[in-house]
């Protein structure tokens, strides 16, 4: 038999307004990470229980630290074992004469020969290069979703074999400036 829970929710006066500190595209929510705060998509998982924290996902702003604007998306890893990152949703452009709808971004990853930083969307996956600072990317998007929204992970995971889970094996990853857009490279159908 399954639990029953009652719930009850009152609201009012809810208001929906334009908030003009909230950048947004037609196809993209927070593209350039300008907005702080509340990261919807974040995660941090591990494979062992610890008190300590095993990674981070937050929207920082350091002095030189962005691609463009001031601030960036940054995950980090503190341990091995742990796996931390975020999901976002993209409205998948249709394909033009361009080609077919893409992702493309600016990404850097610091140097851990443990650690596999690495980009998805459905079976399409790019693996970030390490310690090379900021470099562009380009993300192919599947033409099945013009017009929907396609899940991208941004994710990073530290596993050193023969190491136990817990010891201190950092990892710190990048992201900035995400641009929905078409690309020759990618399949418009």
């Amino acid at each position: 038999m399954a639990d029953v829970l009652n719930y009850q929710v009152w609201a009012d006066n809810v208001k929906v307004v334009d908030d003009p500190t909230c950048t947004t595209t037609a196809n993209l929510t927070n593209p350039g990470f300008e907005r702080t705060g509340t990261i919807a998509g974040a995660f941090i998982n591990s494979t062992y229980a610890a008190p300590n924290p095993d990674g981070a996902v937050a929207i920082r702003s350091a002095a030189g630290q962005a691609h463009g604007g001031s601030s960036y998306l940054q995950y980090d890893s503190f341990a091995n074992c742990s796996s931390q990152g975020m999901t976002t949703f993209v409205v998948v452009p249709p394909a033009n004469s361009g080609g077919g709808p893409a992702l493309k971004f600016f990404g850097k990853a610091s140097v851990n020969a443990d650690a596999q930083v690495n980009v998805a969307a459905g079976a399409t996956r790019l693996t970030l290069t390490q310690g090379n600072g900021y470099q562009p990317y380009t993300l192919c998007l599947s033409p099945i979703y013009i017009g929907r929204p396609q899940a991208v992970t941004f994710s990073s995971s530290v596993t050193t074999i023969g190491v136990g889970c817990g010891t201190v094996d950092n990892q710190t990853t990048q992201i900035d400036d995400l641009q929905v857009t078409n690309d020759p490279m990618c399949a418009s159908m």
